[in-house]
Formats: C-alpha cells, sequence, structure tokens
C-alpha cells in the first residue's frame, strides 16, 4: 500500500519495512533547495564568463583606441603646414603683417562688415571653393603671400626637414630597444608610454604656436623639445606594439584579417580626418583646436591603456622573451646547398628604398600649397580624397584582385583514414592543432614577388604623371593613384614571410625590422635627403621632388630581379 517509491537511479528498488511502507503517504517531489541552489550558481557563471569576457584582451579593444589616436593625428597634417609657414612668416617676413600664427589665412583680412549685435551671430565666412582652384582676379591674401613667399618656404622645408630627422633618429635608435620592453613589460606599457609622447608633443606645438610673439629667437625652433620627446618615446615603437598586441589575440590563420582590417580603418580615419579638422578650424576660427581635441583624445586613451585594457602577454611569456635575437636580414648559409640567402636582405633593401621615397608626404602638401596656393582647407580636402581612395582600394580592390589571381593550391593527400579521423575529431586539441598543421599552404614567393613588381611599377607610372600635371585638377585625378601604392608595404611583408627561412617564427622579428627601417629611412634619410632637395629646389624647380621619388620607387623594381626563388615545378612538388 506504499503509495510513491523513493527516488533511484540504477531502477533497482530497495526494500521497505512495513513500518516504513506504511509511514509514507506523501508524494516525494525533490527538496527546493538543489534546484534552487543550481540556479544560483548558473547565474554566477554566467555573470563570471560576461565579467571575465571584457577583461580578456582582444582586438576590439586596441583597434578603436588606435583608430581614435590615428584620426586626431591625422586631423593636425594639414593645420601643421599652416603654423609652421605663419611662425616662419613672422620671423622672415615680419612686413605682411599676419595675423597670430593659430589664425587661419581667411582671419588675416576679414571682409569688412559691422560687428554682430550678439555674441551667438554666426560669423560670415568665405564660401568654401570644392574645386580647388583660385581664381587669378582674386587678390592674394597676406597668408597667402607668406605661402608662396620662396624664403619663407625654405625657412618651412627646413623647420619639416630637422624635425623629421631628429625624431626619425632617435626613434632608429630606440624603436628596437622599445620592441624588446614591450616583449618584457607587456604591450600596454609601450603603448601607453607612445601615448604620453603624443600629449607631449601636442602640448608643445599648442604652446610654442600661442606664444610665438613672446619667444625669444626664431619661434619655431622651440617646437624641438615635443619632437624630441616623440622620438625617446614614441615613433615606431607604438605600431610595432599595437601590430603585437593583434597578433597575441588572434590565430594565425586570421592575423593577415586583422592586420587589413586595421589598414582599412587608418585609412578611413585618414580619409575623413582633414574634413573633421577643416570643419573644426572653420568653426573655430583657430588652428590649434585640432591640436585641443587631441590632447584630449590622447588623454583618454591614456587612461584606457594604464586601467582598462588588458594586457595580451602573461608574465611567464614576459619571462620566455628574455631571450637573445638576431638580426633577420643578415644572409644565411642555405640548407644542403654553398653560398649564403641573400633574399631577405634584398627585400630589406627594397624596403629602405621605398621607406626613403615615402619622406616626401608633407613637402607634397608644400608642394600643393606652392603651386596651387592652397590654405590647409583646400589642402585638407585634396587629403581627405586621397585616403578615401586608398581605404576603397585596400579594403575592396586589392583583396579581391589578390583573390582572383592568385594560383590555386592543390589537394593535400591525408595519410590515412586515422589522420582523417582526426581531421574530423573536434575535442581532442592536440588533433586540431596536427590537422591545422597539415593543411596549412605553403608560401607562394613567386606570387607576391610578382605582386610587388606590378605595384612598384604602378607607382613609378603615378609620379611621372604626378609631374607633367599642369592644371589642379590633372594634379588631383594622378595624385589619386597614390593611393595605390598602400599595397606596397603589405606586399612586401608578405613576399619576406614568403621567402624568411624561418617562416612564421621570425613575424615578430620581421615587424621589428621593417619599423627600425622605415625610421631610419622616412624619418631620418628621407627627410635629409628630400628637405635638402626641396630647399634647393622650390625656387626654381619644385617638382625635382616628383622625379626623385620616381627614380626611388623604380630602383627597387630592379632590385627585386636579384631574388633567387626556387623553380615553380619544385615548389608545387614540394608543397
Amino acid at each position: 500500500m506504499a503509495s510513491a517509491l523513493p527516488r533511484h537511479e540504477d531502477g533497482a528498488l530497495p526494500q521497505l519495512d512495513e513500518a516504513a511502507g506504511a509511514s509514507v503517504t506523501h508524494l516525494d517531489y525533490p527538496e527546493p533547495e538543489p534546484l534552487v541552489r543550481q540556479l544560483r550558481n548558473d547565474v554566477t557563471s554566467t555573470r563570471t564568463r560576461l565579467g571575465r569576457r571584457w577583461k580578456r584582451p582582444s582586438v576590439y579593444w586596441v583597434l578603436p583606441l588606435a583608430a581614435l589616436r590615428l584620426l586626431v593625428e591625422a586631423m593636425q597634417a594639414a593645420p601643421i603646414i599652416e603654423i609652421f609657414t605663419r611662425m616662419a612668416c613672422q620671423v622672415h617676413r615680419p612686413d605682411l603683417g599676419i595675423g597670430h600664427v593659430r589664425y587661419p589665412d581667411w582671419r588675416d583680412d576679414p571682409l569688412p562688415q559691422p560687428a554682430p549685435v550678439t555674441w551667438f551671430r554666426a560669423q560670415t565666412l568665405p564660401v568654401i571653393d570644392l574645386t580647388f582652384d583660385n581664381s587669378p582676379t582674386t587678390p592674394p591674401t597676406r597668408g597667402d603671400k607668406c605661402a608662396k613667399d620662396p624664403v619663407v618656404q625654405q625657412a618651412v622645408a627646413s623647420i619639416i626637414t630637422v624635425l623629421g630627422t631628429i625624431a626619425g633618429l632617435l626613434t632608429t635608435f630606440t624603436a628596437a630597444w622599445w620592441g624588446q620592453r614591450s616583449d618584457i613589460w607587456g604591450r600596454t606599457f609601450v603603448l601607453a608610454v607612445t601615448t604620453v609622447a603624443s600629449l607631449a608633443r601636442d602640448g608643445n606645438i599648442v604652446l610654442a604656436a600661442y606664444f610665438s610673439p613672446q619667444l625669444p629667437g626664431k619661434s619655431y625652433w622651440w617646437l624641438l623639445p615635443g619632437t624630441i620627446v616623440i622620438g625617446f618615446l614614441g615613433g615606431a615603437s607604438g605600431n610595432a606594439a599595437l601590430q603585437a598586441y593583434l597578433a597575441d589575440c588572434t590565430e594565425p590563420g586570421t592575423r593577415a584579417a586583422i592586420f587589413a582590417i586595421n589598414t582599412g580603418i587608418s585609412w578611413g580615419g585618414v580619409a575623413l580626418a582633414p574634413l573633421i579638422g577643416a570643419a573644426l578650424i572653420r568653426w573655430s576660427g583657430d588652428l590649434l583646436s585640432v591640436f585641443y581635441v587631441s590632447l584630449v583624445a590622447n588623454a583618454f586613451v591614456l587612461i584606457m591603456f594604464i586601467f582598462l585594457v588588458p594586457e595580451s602577454l602573461t608574465s611567464r611569456v614576459r619571462e620566455e622573451n628574455k631571450a637573445k635575437r638576431r638580426s633577420v636580414f643578415l644572409p644565411r648559409r642555405k640548407d644542403n646547398a654553398r653560398g649564403r640567402d641573400w633574399n631577405l636582405s634584398v627585400v630589406g633593401a627594397v624596403y629602405f628604398l621605398v621607406s626613403i621615397g615615402t619622406g616626401y608626404a608633407l613637402f607634397l602638401m608644400q608642394l600643393g600649397q606652392r603651386l596651387w596656393g592652397w590654405d590647409s582647407e583646400m589642402t585638407g580636402y585634396w587629403l581627405s580624397l586621397i585616403g578615401i581612395c586608398r581605404a576603397v582600394y585596400l579594403l575592396g580592390a586589392f583583396p579581391l584582385i589578390i583573390r582572383v589571381f592568385k594560383p590555386k593550391r592543390p589537394a593535400v593527400a591525408l595519410a590515412g583514414p586515422e589522420t582523417q579521423l582526426q581531421r574530423d575529431s573536434v575535442t581532442d586539441t592536440d588533433s586540431i592543432a596536427s590537422s591545422d598543421n597539415a593543411a596549412k599552404e605553403t608560401p607562394v614567393p613567386w606570387f607576391d614577388l610578382t605582386v610587388t613588381q606590378v605595384v612598384l611599377v604602378i607607382e613609378t607610372i603615378v609620379y611621372i604623371l604626378v609631374f607633367f600635371a599642369a592644371t589642379p585638377k590633372q594634379w588631383i585625378i594622378s595624385t589619386m593613384g597614390i593611393a595605390l601604392g598602400g599595397s606596397l608595404s603589405p606586399s612586401l611583408m608578405s613576399l619576406a614571410l614568403a621567402i624568411s627561412p624561418g617562416g612564421d617564427k621570425e613575424v615578430g622579428s620581421l615587424f621589428g625590422a621593417f619599423s627600425v627601417l622605415l625610421s631610419l629611412g622616412d624619418d631620418v634619410i628621407g627627410q635629409l635627403i628630400t628637405g635638402a632637395l626641396f630647399t634647393a629646389t622650390v625656387s626654381k624647380f619644385p617638382r625635382a621632388i616628383l622625379i626623385f621619388s620616381a627614380v626611388l620607387h623604380g630602383l627597387p623594381f630592379l632590385l627585386l630581379f636579384l631574388i633567387r626563388l626556387p623553380a615553380r615545378g619544385v615548389l608545387r612538388a614540394t608543397s
């Protein structure tokens, strides 16, 4: 007459005595406490997972912060040239009587109009001419006279050359050391240090420009302290630490996509930054307004790196990273062959020459102002157009070209049914790792080499077309081709990884080595040569810098023929 059976798991019913059976007159429900405890544990574990997720290193931490830093830095490109010009004009052409250094050109010769009655009344501003063409009937302003004065232009070229050379030299000597510090002290530490350097540089520019009339001597040389700080603490080390953080947080198979996204975001910021900067300057009437925004943004980024962004390297990994490293560009002995392998040395020389050619960027903006009389606003629109073209090319056209023309890989034959079982298994982590290694694609150096050569030929042709541009419209259309050069650095990186004897084991070393070459070529040698050439030819033959850039892209094309790769049939057989 027992009404309920006790709980059991094995299906066997235990024996009950009659007294116990008689006393059981109710249903034996499970007690609620275990269920409540289980629900509480589930909620706690969910909260723990959510809490740990935001504390976990991820690319979503650094990509927005890096984009913000690049945005505010790109906003300064056009205003800094105008600030240099106005500071040099105060020193060398005081007779022109320009206004304060922080005033745009249109504030030097304001339109005659009565003072506004209320403080909030909008100021009448000049109409923006989107044709990038200045009418010859418009009388030049005092700012235009400064921008076209040869003495002022030579002084501006000297400022750019000296500041860039000092920053580049210091970065060259410290980039490798900071790269090792990021392996030992952590990525976020180095990223925070470079952010402090950016704050110091922006603060130096604001103070030197604001108090330029009161500074003794040539006021523009008071920009040196910020340049020295950025050379010691910033430079290429920040970009290397950023790429290292991205590599730490991604799998090897997805790193190329993450780097492409980072590049596309960067150039998207470069495209938008001049537009935002030009609108901010026109609204505020102050060239330093973009630097105020930069100070606030960098302060926010610094707080994030110090207190919130999680470190991507564990303490154990940082201890292991203290091992010594060797140079990746030195020629190495070939395996089972006589002689040395010079392929990486040739790639390093090509990248160094191309880096020298990239030192023309600020001088190209100065040349545009010199030839067409553009101010910082018009220069900003031009830079935005180039940035948009490069972002569209890198995010859409170039990956599509690579996908269409990349040679197809032959199917990898499996060793047997055991290998197939290992590939199908999803529970054994060792099996998954072995399957990934078995299915990993072998590099195709011939394809990477061909892509790099094609890009170099296109770059050379583009600079020749820019040299022959006779009108502002022709200049704009031809300089849009510079966007195609954005694929040169990824192509060289891919070629270097494909021919590197160490393969994936030298990715970090290659990043550091390329950063040093970029600093030495772009910031030091490139600034010296390009600055000296532009200073010597700006008054008589200002377009000489374009011929120099074309030569520096044509010569690397010839050097690439020195690379010795295995025959295509041999490579296909080994793969």
